[in-house]
């Protein structure tokens, strides 16, 4: 079973974000240097710093945004980002500690400020700074913006902060269909992961030539990456993974089967359900077929095979157990078990074995261009079956 299509790893360009260091560096050496020696220069290139301090500024808002969206979003619970955010919390509170213990060290040592000449105006604006203060509502009251937008118009982290968290939040709550809205995003960050994964010899990428769309390429597990997903204890129990490519020929179809997965649940997820676990036409085969072998010629009948058949959650049609090319199984918003049996239907596919998947209830997926010729098929076999788009 190969796993899902995917871009072109793009080559790893020369990291030069080392360059921007030094020329902070050498910008502050400069800085110092002309205040010192031309200092009606640097008075006149205020308005260059006012520009830059304000661009830096413009741009708090936005990357504390993608960075908190980005960041609660790709985590599968919602529990961990609250583990995350107490060891943030306790990080803040030690390294703000540090901080008062400095000043405090300072102020008492070195005396800052000493010595200057300060006006009765300069002593009473201090003082009617430190009398005001806001209450706890007040505050938590400001956290909130006005609208949506204001929070980056305004410049309040705080407020950009929360909205930011509702959107991750959102993201979560959406589960596989937050997922593209999150790649999308930070295309540069799924192929760091991508090649991250290559690099640790746990996926591997597999060249596929398709005729309507070009070359592209799927990435597959490894058979070290299939161990260590065995190993991690995330699989639901009886769920069979595989490594490399099963059925080479059959790449291409396998990959359509993922994008046909991700439809399904996405649908099961809308209802409250959740997927547990997903079984190839292979797998439903072979346990057909053991348990008739042990019957032998006994086995052959078309009652035996029609009892064996619905032990396995399948159906005869046309005298044939008909096999779905997956079968997705889940769990309902109230706690119970179903499954749900899914074919991808090509144009390729012959009108009677159409029929015949719409008749042992299977859900009829196919690619968007097959759609309208499969739909006219079933009309004219009179089946009311639906055929969804891929």
């Amino acid at each position: 079973m190969s796993a899902p299509e995917s871009p072109p790893i793009q080559p790893r360009k020369r990291d030069r974000t080392h360059l921007l260091y030094i020329s902070v560096i050498v910008a502050v050496a400069a800085g110092i240097l002309v205040g010192l020696v031309w200092p009606e220069v640097g008075k006149d290139l205020k308005p260059l710093g006012t520009g830059f301090v304000n661009l830096i500024k413009m741009m708090i808002s936005p990357i504390i945004f993608c960075t908190i969206v980005l960041g609660v979003g790709s985590v599968a619970k919602a529990a961990k980002v609250g583990r995350v955010g107490t060891l943030a919390i306790g990080y803040f509170l030690l390294m703000s500690t540090v901080a008062l213990v400095i000043g405090l060290v300072v102020g008492n040592i070195l005396h800052p400020g000493e010595g200057l000449q300060l006006t009765n105006e300069v002593r009473a604006d201090g003082q009617d700074q430190v009398a005001t203060s806001e209450s706890t509502a007040d505050f938590l009251l400001g956290i909130i913006p006005n609208t949506l937008v204001s929070a980056f118009t305004e410049g309040s982290v705080l407020q950009t902060l929360l909205v930011a968290l509702l959107t991750g939040f959102a993201l979560q709550a959406m589960r596989s269909k937050g997922e593209p809205i999150l790649y999308v995003s930070n295309p540069k960050g799924m192929n760091r992961e991508i090649r991250r994964l290559a690099q640790q010899g746990l996926v591997a990428q597999k060249p596929l030539n398709d005729e309507r769309s070009g070359a592209k390429r799927l990435l597959v597990l490894t058979k070290r990456g299939k161990s260590l997903v065995l190993k991690s204890g995330r699989l639901a129990e009886g769920q069979a993974i595989y490594h490399g490519l099963v059925k080479p020929r059959e790449a291409k179809h396998d990959a359509a089967l993922y994008r046909l997965y991700q439809r399904e649940t996405a649908r099961i997820a809308e209802a409250g359900g959740r997927p547990v676990r997903v079984v190839l036409d292979y797998e439903l085969k072979r346990n057909l077929h053991r348990d008739l072998a042990q019957l032998g010629e006994s086995g052959r009948t078309r009652e035996v095979r029609e009892r064996f058949a619905e032990k396995h959650g399948l159906v005869v049609v046309g005298g044939k157990v008909q096999i779905p090319d997956l079968r997705l199984e889940y769990e309902t918003a109230e706690l119970g078990r179903r499954h749900v049996d899914l074919e991808l239907a090509t144009r390729n596919y012959r009108p009677r074995a159409l029929a015949q998947k719409a008749k042992a209830g299977f859900s009829l997926y196919a690619p968007r261009e097959d759609a309208s010729k499969l739909r006219r098929v079933l009309h004219e076999a009179e089946l009311t079956a639906r055929i969804l788009s891929l």
